[in-house]
């Protein structure tokens, strides 16, 4: 339990963050009353991703990772390490919720943490109008939050459904004579490995791998879209080294750049990828033989939820979900050049995956 000192040090820490800006003394003092100050260290779980969200997190110091669980693997997909930045509570405003995240201490630090049911009452004495809003807007936050991860999981199966039913289903690939039930075999276990080899799915995380292995097994997985009408030119440099990555997020960010490459030709035209060596790092291109884009679309190209496409067609995620993957998990870069003859989404990432903290 905490003795009087440690409480006054705590107050004198939130006095001066943003989030309770506002705030009397006595209502940082209540505020603090009703919760209790957590310690945590590297690699200590503070919550879980999907368990009720029965408390509020509120960062005083340190860094904590904030991970969620996304098709085959836990990843990080954002930090908290800014003084003020909280997260759960949700029960405050709707008895269904739970956590969106697992939070992760990356190092020593400092929370507090308040119940939910206090932090609600509280908010609805002190500020009765925002609670009501806060109210709406977070239900449809779930209602998004719900049909994101159904799009993706349709997405992903879709596309592994679409390019194993394609080569399964080519001529080429249909044994029907005694004789060829061995070519047959040796075929759909080279379609099974390739679709490991894609999902990653007998992998570690994060590993030294070669990305021109992962490109290779994403272009078979979307075999059916490319079909004959888009040629496909490799040009994979000499001497390019390994890279230390997450396989399975890279293949996604091949997923998404492709795919748009695809629907930029109308699956019809060029598609060359390549790969070189730089100084402490490996440059991956995908071209295409698109219109290209107009300034102020690439402009936006990487905004979340920015899509040019027809409604039904793409929740404009593709390239956000892609310089998360590059930028915020590999240290990387990706940018985009385009012109009236096409565009080229240009991958550079380090041989090694530096550690942010």
């Amino acid at each position: 339990m905490r003795g009087e000192r440690g409480r006054l040090m705590l107050i004198d820490d939130l006095r001066g963050v943003f989030l309770f800006e506002g705030l009397s003394d006595e209502q940082i003092r209540d505020l603090i009353a009703a919760g209790d100050e957590v310690h945590f260290g590297r690699g200590d779980v503070l919550f879980q991703e999907g368990e009720a969200a029965d408390f509020w997190w509120v960062l005083v110091r340190g860094r904590v990772e904030l991970l969620r669980r996304t098709r085959w693997e836990e990843s990080v997909a954002g930090v908290m390490d800014r003084p003020g930045v909280w997260a759960g509570g949700f029960r405050a405003w709707s008895g269904q919720a739970g956590y969106l995240a697992t939070g992760r201490g990356a190092g020593p630090g400092v929370m507090l943490r308040v119940p939910a049911a206090a932090l609600g009452e509280r908010a609805r004495a002190w500020f009765p109008f925002g609670v009501h809003l806060i109210e709406g807007f977070f239900q449809t936050v779930r209602n998004m939050e719900a049909l994101s991860r159904q799009r993706e999981a349709l997405a992903a199966l879709g596309t592994l459904a679409a390019g194993l039913a394609h080569e399964i289903n080519n001529p080429a690939s249909a044994a029907v004579l005694l004789s060829e039930v061995k070519e047959a075999t040796d075929r759909v276990s080279g379609l099974v490995g390739t679709m490991k080899s894609y999902a990653q799915l007998d992998r570690a995380s994060l590993q030294m791998i070669d990305v021109t292995e992962g490109i290779d097994s994403t272009l078979v997985m979307l075999g059916q879209r490319l079909q004959d009408r888009v040629t496909v030119i490799r040009d994979y440099g000499p001497g390019v080294p390994q890279i230390e990555a997450h396989p399975a997020e890279l293949n996604q960010v091949w997923t998404n750049i492709i795919e748009n490459a695809i629907d930029a030709m109308d699956a019809n035209g060029t598609l060359r990828i390549s790969t070189r060596a730089s100084a402490g790092h490996v440059i991956i291109e995908i071209a295409d033989t698109g219109p290209g884009m107009p300034a102020e679309v690439q402009a936006r190209a990487f905004e979340a939820f920015y899509t040019t496409k027809d409604v039904g067609q793409g929740a404009g995620l593709g390239l956000d979900i892609s310089r998360r993957i590059i930028v915020e998990r590999h240290h990387g870069q990706i940018a985009i050049d385009s012109r009236p003859s096409g565009t080229i989404l240009r991958v550079e990432l380090p041989h090694r995956r530096e550690n942010p903290g």
